[in-house]
């Protein structure tokens, strides 16, 4: 291992060359700002440096892009300002209306101003303007082209549609970057025009799609001298009301909703910002996607709120940082229901499934020698359930979740191009039952020259304090080739039996070991006729126990993705694991292992063209074992219509089909051992989601989701010692099967009514308790459909409004 390791490292230090020269732009101080109208008569525009001679991406990569695009730009002392005119037929020109920071596959044309204000290539932002008006603006990390779209800053863009194609004006205010002052800056900067109806994506700057690095690619912006950006000061004060009733355990809830309270954005320096939010209420978010969980580990589930969304990039670089830990639901919740859910002897009057928090905050910035900094932190409220004794009267409290305190310390110290080095260290402190949990990272990615190949290595340690120490490590190392047609990784990684990052992070493996090896064949100009590009790749992967060292699985994948020239795609996979995996996991409680079936699963997947009126995405995909009765077919499709350039209809159907599946059952007291099943599983989902624009700054959005899941078992075994299934089974056990359902209505009217500042209706429905239809096990899917709409349901309707409070126009008024 440490022969390969000196040949890696170099191999490295032989890669040496110079990068691809760089288009420059130069910009000057104007003393009269333009008006942002899209009119582009000001004269401050005709004594500035022309961006034109865009270079397409797609569909013909490296040629000249077929329309003409000139881009000029100024700045004052309070913002930058940009102008641009984009010739196009009028007849070409697509112009859906969307919502703010919704234009991906929006059926528009789209001009986009990249900016990578520290020129390290690996931090920068995106603002975007379609020729519907509409505006999206994201945070760009880890030198990718798409970031944050949560992050939202306060600037303004106007657009004005001509005889000869469409033109549009911007300003950035200095306040809504962040960048490290000098007295003469340069930037990194790039811009992209989408001709959506031909599909041509074209950069000022040209981008080599075989080359990893979108902000490696970018051109310089010259002349920003002697900047001295206004107090950042945003003030985003809140108001809610609203009604809300649901039964849960046998007791009805009715009541009103009122909550206000405080976000904070606060420049401490140009560089570096703090955002705190005081008394958060995260009650208007999309309802989460739960499903019936049959694995030993919990669902991830999407962060849908703001606060953990917006400008947390840095913090999840070591990925030991899962935002959903805080204000998760209480740890005592459900021994709450189990211990009290008798509702002849007991009622349960208050359990709340969320935590409280008192506040939270992040501060993250960047130096002038390119280091980074972050610090995140916030506080739970204690949790307490309410519970009323019937025989007695007595009504009595008991805790379900301690005082607690997350926080998270990063440091990120950019090197010569994309190359990097990490420390990220996360913190939960619980005094209550004397519990710390820290986590440690540190990673260093490290490329060549020309960034054609690069080497990551990385550490890790946890440390777990309470009553007994437990502490743990994990190893890696990846060396990529990662420019040209064909690229490829070698991966290892070995994480020992204590390591846990769960405090604060989420953990899907423990005692784990792996070996990998990618290879990818890319081509983006292929001589085929109908093939606008093509990709092959395929991976095979060893998994063993760290300690003791124990075989796991060996797993084969290849995959073939093809764009079509009329923008169809379709992509061909082949999965196998062909030897007997064991599962350490299932019955990992009781030290068990489990033997499951090895398997060949193919799968077709792909899109029509997004720019018709009807597009269909699908996934299709049938798998097998050499056992009999193991055959596993996976099928999902949606289909979006788009009834008129403001509204459309989406309609999205999963199902699963397992006859394989095979896990943990009950735990036998008689014989003291975990009982495994065979089980057959059914797994359904339907979704209708509706939109309708009225215009960029408003909307309302709907979706209706029910999920249904019926667990069948057909056998009970014991395991032996190596994880196999003893032969004959133990007497069966009725009462496990599962018919499972959940379903959710989310309903929300947003209007942003003056930059910053919106007001969001909400209506919410779920079911109660009502979620178990196991006396129905024999319902077909549409059956239970229509049973749950007669059970009882919980709603919710809310009304909230945030307003935008700039300090510097506060002063002035």
């Amino acid at each position: 291992m440490k022969f390969v390791f000196t040949i890696l490292l170099f191999s490295l230090c032989l890669l040496v060359s110079y990068a691809d020269a760089q288009r420059s732009l130069p910009i000057h101080r104007v003393s009269t700002p333009p008006l942002i109208d899209g009119e582009l008569e000001d004269s401050v525009w005709q004594h500035c440096d022309i961006a034109g001679d865009f270079t397409q991406s797609i569909p013909e990569p490296d040629r000249p892009s077929h329309y003409r695009s000139e881009v000029r730009m100024c700045y004052t002392d309070k913002a930058i300002y940009l102008s641009a005119h984009l010739w196009e037929p009028a007849m070409v020109c697509l112009k859906q209306t969307t919502a703010r920071d919704m234009l991906f596959n929006a059926n528009a044309d789209v001009f986009t101003l990249f900016l990578d204000t520290y020129n390290d290539h690996q931090n920068g932002f995106a603002f975007k303007v379609s020729s519907a008006r509409a505006q999206h603006d994201e945070r760009l990390s880890n030198s990718s082209e798409y970031g944050d779209v949560s992050w939202d800053a306060v600037w303004d863009s106007k657009i004005k549609c001509t005889e000869d194609g469409w033109q549009l004006e911007m300003e950035i205010p200095f306040s809504a970057l962040r960048f490290a002052q000098s007295d003469n800056m340069i930037w990194g900067i790039n811009f992209l025009r989408t001709v959506r109806m031909k599909n041509e994506n074209s950069y000022w700057n040209r981008v080599d799609q075989q080359k990893q690095g979108f902000l490696a690619q970018t051109g310089l912006l010259q002349g920003l001298e002697n900047i001295r950006p206004p107090k950042r000061l945003f003030l985003f004060p809140y108001l809610s009301s609203g009604f809300l009733q649901q039964q849960e355990e046998g007791v009805s809830t009715k009541r009103w909703l009122r909550s206000g309270g405080l976000d904070i954005k606060y420049g401490l320096s140009e560089s570096f910002t703090i955002d705190m939010t005081l008394i958060p209420d995260f009650s208007q978010v999309i309802s989460d996607n739960l499903v019936r969980n049959l694995s030993p580990f919990e669902q991830q589930l999407s962060e849908n709120r703001p606060f953990f969304t917006e400008g947390t990039e840095m913090f999840n670089k070591a990925g030991i940082f899962y935002t959903r830990r805080v204000g998760q639901t209480p740890s005592g919740y459900y021994d709450i229901r189990a211990k009290y859910g008798d509702t002849a002897l007991y009622t349960i009057e208050k359990n709340p499934n969320v935590s409280t928090l008192y506040n939270a905050f992040k501060i993250s910035g960047r130096t002038k020698g390119k280091s980074g900094f972050g610090l995140f932190n916030a506080v739970s409220a204690p949790m307490y359930a309410t519970i009323k004794d019937k025989t007695t009267g007595a009504v009595f409290r008991e805790k379900t979740e301690a005082l607690t305190n997350y926080n998270v310390l990063v440091y990120d110290k950019s090197f010569r191009g994309q190359s990097n080095l990490n420390f990220t260290n996360t913190n939960v402190l619980s005094p209550e039952i004397h519990r710390i949990a820290n986590v440690s990272s540190l990673i260093l990615d490290q490329y060549n020259r020309k960034e054609t190949y690069s080497l990551r290595l990385l550490g890790k340690l946890s440390q777990i304090r309470q009553n007994q120490d437990k502490s743990g490590t994990a190893f890696g190392l990846v060396f990529s080739k990662i420019t040209g047609k064909l690229t490829y990784s070698i991966t290892a990684d070995l994480q020992s039996l204590n390591f846990d990052k769960s405090d604060l992070g989420i953990q899907f493996d423990y005692n784990n070991s792996s070996q990998s090896f990618t290879i990818s064949y890319n081509e983006n100009k292929p001589k085929a006729k109908i093939l606008q590009l093509y990709r092959l790749r395929s991976t095979h992967r060893f998994r063993e126990n760290t300690f003791p060292f124990l075989w796991k699985d060996y797993e084969a994948t290849a995959s073939c993705f093809l764009l079509m020239k009329s923008f169809w795609d379709i992509t061909y996979s082949i999965e196998s694991k062909p030897f007997t995996p064991i599962d350490f996991y299932q019955l990992g409680r009781w030290n068990k292992r489990l033997q499951t079936n090895p398997y060949l699963f193919q799968s077709m997947d792909g899109s029509s063209d997004s720019r018709k009126k009807l597009f269909w995405s699908y996934f299709a995909g049938y798998g097998f074992s050499n056992r009999s009765h193991t055959g596993y077919l996976y099928l999902n499709h949606s289909l979006r219509y788009r009834i008129s350039s403001r509204f459309d209809v989406t309609l999205k159907g999963e199902l699963t089909r397992d006859d394989g599946s095979i896990g943990y059952a009950y735990y036998d007291e008689t014989s003291k051992q975990p009982i495994a099943g065979q089980r057959d599983v059914r797994e359904y989902s339907g979704e209708c989601s509706v939109k309708y624009n009225f215009n960029p700054n408003t909307n309302i959005t709907a979706r209706f989701r029910h999920y249904n899941s019926f667990i069948h078992y057909l056998s009970f075994h014991q395991v032996d010692e190596q994880g196999a299934w003893l032969e004959s089974a133990i007497p069966f056990q009725p009462g496990y099967d599962e018919n499972f359902n959940l379903q959710n209505i989310d309903i929300f009217f947003n209007w942003i009514f003056r930059p910053g500042s919106r007001m969001v209706c909400s209506y919410k429905q779920w079911l109660n308790d009502a979620y178990l239809l196991n006396a129905e096990t024999g319902n077909t899917y549409f059956q239970n459909l229509g049973s749950i709409v007669k059970k009882p349901h919980a709603y919710e309707f809310s009304l909230r409004i945030i307003y935008f409070l700039d300090y510097n126009k506060w002063k002035r008024a």
